[in-house]
């Protein structure tokens, strides 16, 4: 026993000073609580409309449950706090490298197309980019390679340029304006372009028409773009990779390659 009495003594003074500590962290926590949510309120704001925002939010309301009536207590509230700060941190860490990106291609006159583009393709030029593959196209699976390559579109030009999109996103435009009587004089037609069933229909039944209404695709093409969720003319004419494409070739038109104004 004897050799026992000071552990014993340590862990009797321990539980005595407990109380003591407690109530120093608890007032320690005052003021740090107070700092950590003045110092996370600019970095919250800054996060906002982020994905991670609502995360955010809830980890900054969480108390633990065990609390009870001290839901109030500043250690837990404290805790809390520096969670929230550690994320929002985080979450303005990487905006800020974003910010920084974009910053250092406008001050090098360059266009930043990483949303558009995979990694392999970020850095290249816009020529370099109009003869990449299609899969080059940000989130265009294996499926829309498969859809496109059956029409022999291998690349990002050639899906720029490819007539059954051009057919459609031109009958897409012509839908803006909608008139209230054509013209019993007027001669002008797109029925090269139409199945013969199709030829006669008026502009709203053609653009709701699947795409074998085009003359040159088929029942099989239905299939392939379909699986795309591309089912109409409509739907081609404004599938977004055609039109990411399409832009990205009008402005490698004006591309200085030399670096050159």
């Amino acid at each position: 026993l004897s050799c026992n009495r000071p552990l014993l003594s340590r862990h009797v003074l321990w539980l005595v000073m407990l109380p003591t500590r407690l109530l120093s962290i608890a007032i320690f926590a005052v003021p740090v609580s107070a700092f950590v949510q003045t110092c996370a309120k600019p970095v919250w704001r800054r996060a906002q409309r982020t994905q991670a925002a609502t995360a955010v939010q809830d980890t900054w309301q969480t108390r633990p449950v065990f609390l009870g009536s001290c839901v109030d207590a500043n250690v837990p509230r404290a805790g809390c706090l520096l969670v929230g700060l550690g994320m929002g941190a985080a979450i303005a860490f990487s905006q800020a490298l974003r910010h920084k990106r974009v910053a250092r291609a406008a001050e090098s006159h360059s266009l930043n197309l990483y949303r558009f583009l995979v990694k392999d393709s970020e850095t290249l030029s816009l020529h370099e980019v109009a003869s990449k593959e299609v899969s080059a196209l940000r989130g265009l699976d294996a499926l829309g390679t498969e859809a496109l390559n059956h029409r022999n579109v291998h690349t990002i030009a050639e899906l720029a340029n490819w007539k059954f999109y051009r057919i459609c996103r031109g009958l897409v435009t012509l839908d803006t304006v909608k008139e209230k009587s054509g013209s019993e004089r007027a001669e002008m037609n797109i029925n090269q372009a139409l199945d013969k069933e199709w030829e006669t229909k008026p502009l709203a039944e053609i653009l709701e028409a699947p795409l074998s209404a085009l003359q040159g695709l088929t029942p099989a093409d239905n299939e392939l773009f379909a699986k795309l969720n591309i089912k109409t003319i409509r739907q081609l004419g404004t599938w977004k990779f055609a039109q990411w494409a399409r832009a990205i070739c009008d402005f490698a038109e004006f591309e200085s390659l030399d670096g050159k104004h």
